[in-house]
């Protein structure tokens, strides 16, 4: 699965179930993953790019995804200006689908950086 975000933040709510990597590209933004716990790790990190796993790491090794031999699922960020925030779907069906909700559904109701300063 792919996501984008531009000026604006996403919520990805994953199934329990979700076993693979995440790979992430920025320019000022961030991934929130405190939610998932334990169940993901930060493989690397740098120059704009972060890859990570979430799961059973053992089930994976760079050279599957080299070799495309990776079977299970992907998660793919494209984070410009914006964060993401990754979360388990609790109130849903472990073997359900990945669900993505953004942050700011219209663009008429974000406030400028003026607005925002003094509190309009």
């Amino acid at each position: 699965m792919t996501a984008k975000s531009t000026d604006g933040s996403i919520t990805v709510s994953l199934p329990r179930s979700f076993t693979g990597p995440i790979t992430v590209s920025y320019v000022h933004g961030e991934v929130k993953a405190s939610a998932l716990g334990g169940h993901f790790i930060t493989l690397s990190e740098a120059n704009g790019k972060m890859k990570g796993f979430i799961g059973d790491l053992s089930k994976y090794t760079e050279c599957d995804e080299a070799a495309k031999g990776w079977k299970g699922d992907e998660l793919v960020l494209d984070l410009r200006h914006g964060s993401a925030k990754l979360r388990f779907d609790h109130d849903r069906d472990p073997n359900s689908s990945t669900r993505i909700t953004a942050g700011v559904q219209d663009p008429s109701q974000r406030k400028s950086l003026f607005a925002k300063f003094f509190g309009l």
